[in-house]
C-alpha cells in the first residue's frame, strides 16, 4: 500500500513537470504556403516582378518572381498570427481570405490561410477592365468618360485602368430626358463613378419626351395631320382650316410655312380670322325701301327687316326672292326685288246733255294719265264746264276720277 502510494505521488510529479514543459515549448502555428504561376494580360511577367499576399489590406509576405522554362513562378509563406502576442497580429487565422497582388495589380485569385499546407494558386491578372456603355429608352442622349475613353451616341467601351474610378457624364439630347443609371451600382440622374477593379457594364436610360400641341380657332374648324395627343420633339404637323360660315383665314400666330407647325416643346398656335362683310342690294323700281338695321355692310347671319313704300299708282306685290315678314337673313352679298303692279283706274263721266269723248278713249287708265275730254252739247244746249273744274278740258289721272 505504500509503495503504491510513492508511485503514484512520482507519477503526478513527472506529469506536472512534463505539461510545464509542453506550454514553455508552444510554437506559433505554421505559415500558409503558396506557390504557382504569375501572368499579367495573358503573358508571364519578368523576373523580379514582387508578388505580395495581404489579409485584411495587410501585407504579410512578398517575393521576387523567378523564370523557369519561360514561366514565371512565386513561392511565399503568410506567417500565422502568434496567439502569445494578444494585440499584435503577425498574419493569418483559420479561414482568413488572403489577396495576391501581381505587383501593383490585384490578383483574379484568392485563398484561405490554414496552417501548414503548401496550396498551389496560379495568378492571373490584367492591368485594364473594359466598362462597357449601353442606352434603353426610346429617347436619346451622350455618355461620356472621365478619363476620356466613353463618347458614345449609342453603345460603346472602353479600357480603363484596373482599379482606377471613372465618372461617367449623361446628357440627353433635346426632346430627350436622361432617366437614371443602371449597373454597377449607379443610380440617379447624377454623375456615376465606376471603380475598375473587374469589366464592368452600366446602363444609360433615356425616354422621348412627349408634348402637346395646343390650337385656338375661335371662328373656324382645325384639323392635325397627324392627330395624336402627344408629339416628340421634331414631329411635323400640318394643320387644315375650315373657316366657319361669314369668317375668312388669314394666317397663324406664329406665323407658320405651308401650314406646318415642328414640335420643340408644348406649343400653342392660334388661328386667325376677319368676319366678312356682305352688301344687302335691293331693286325697287316702284317704291321705297327702308332698311333696319340700314348699314352699307352686314355680317354673316344679321337679320335686316325691308320696310316699303310704294310710289303712288303702283301696289307692293311682295319679293323676290321671297321673304318671311319682309325679313333678309344675311348669308353672303345678297340682292332682293321688290315687286308692285301698276294700279288700274276708271275715268267717269256725267254728261246729261251732249257727249263726251276722251282722248284716249280706255276702258283703265293709270296714275298720272292725262286724258283730253270734248265735249258736243245737245240741240238746245250749251256746255258750261266741269264739275270739278278742268284746265284746258284736261283730266290727270290720280285714281278712280269722276267729272
Amino acid at each position: 500500500m505504500k509503495t503504491q502510494r510513492i508511485f503514484s505521488a512520482v507519477f503526478l510529479t513527472i506529469a506536472l513537470i512534463f505539461g510545464n514543459f509542453s506550454t514553455a515549448l508552444a510554437a506559433p502555428p505554421l505559415p500558409s504556403s503558396f506557390w504557382g504561376t504569375v501572368t499579367l494580360d495573358g503573358a508571364a511577367v519578368p523576373a523580379g516582378t514582387m508578388v505580395s499576399a495581404r489579409i485584411n489590406g495587410v501585407q504579410y509576405a512578398s517575393v521576387a518572381v523567378t523564370i523557369n522554362s519561360g514561366a514565371a513562378y512565386y513561392s511565399l509563406k503568410v506567417p500565422g498570427d502568434d496567439p502569445e502576442t494578444p494585440g499584435i497580429i503577425e498574419g493569418g487565422v483559420s479561414g482568413n481570405t488572403v489577396a495576391f497582388y501581381i505587383g501593383s495589380y490585384r490578383a483574379d485569385q484568392t485563398a484561405t490561410w490554414q496552417s501548414g499546407p503548401n496550396v498551389r494558386v496560379d495568378l492571373t491578372s490584367t492591368t485594364t477592365h473594359t466598362l462597357s456603355v449601353s442606352k434603353t429608352g426610346d429617347g436619346s442622349g451622350t455618355v461620356t468618360s472621365a478619363p476620356a475613353g466613353i463618347d458614345c451616341g449609342a453603345a460603346c467601351s472602353a479600357s480603363f485602368t484596373r482599379d482606377s474610378v471613372v465618372e461617367l457624364t449623361a446628357a440627353a439630347e433635346l426632346g430627350s430626358t436622361f432617366t437614371g443609371w443602371s449597373g454597377a451600382g449607379c443610380t440617379g440622374t447624377g454623375g456615376c463613378s465606376v471603380t475598375m477593379d473587374a469589366a464592368k457594364s452600366v446602363t444609360a436610360n433615356f425616354t422621348e419626351n412627349e408634348y402637346t400641341l395646343t390650337v385656338i380657332s375661335a371662328h373656324g374648324t382645325v384639323t392635325k395631320d397627324p392627330d395624336d395627343l402627344h408629339y416628340h420633339y421634331g414631329d411635323e404637323v400640318t394643320l387644315s382650316v375650315a373657316a366657319d360660315a361669314g369668317w375668312t383665314f388669314t394666317g397663324w400666330t406664329p406665323a407658320l410655312t405651308d401650314n406646318k407647325v415642328t414640335i420643340n416643346g408644348n406649343t400653342t398656335v392660334t388661328a386667325n380670322y376677319t368676319q366678312n362683310e356682305y352688301t344687302l342690294t335691293v331693286v325697287s323700281a316702284h317704291g321705297t325701301v327702308t332698311k333696319s338695321p340700314n348699314q352699307l355692310t352686314y355680317h354673316y347671319g344679321d337679320e335686316v327687316t325691308l320696310s316699303v313704300t310704294a310710289d303712288a299708282g303702283w301696289t307692293f306685290t311682295g319679293w323676290t326672292p321671297v321673304l318671311t315678314d319682309n325679313k333678309v337673313t344675311i348669308n353672303g352679298d345678297t340682292t332682293v326685288t321688290a315687286n308692285y303692279t301698276q294700279n288700274e283706274y276708271t275715268l267717269t263721266v256725267v254728261s246729261a246733255h251732249g257727249t263726251v269723248t276722251k282722248s284716249p278713249n280706255q276702258l283703265t287708265y293709270h296714275y298720272g294719265d292725262e286724258v283730253t275730254l270734248s265735249v258736243a252739247a245737245d240741240a238746245g244746249w250749251t256746255f258750261t264746264g266741269w264739275t270739278p273744274a278742268l284746265t284746258d278740258n284736261k283730266v290727270t289721272i290720280n285714281g278712280n276720277t269722276t267729272v
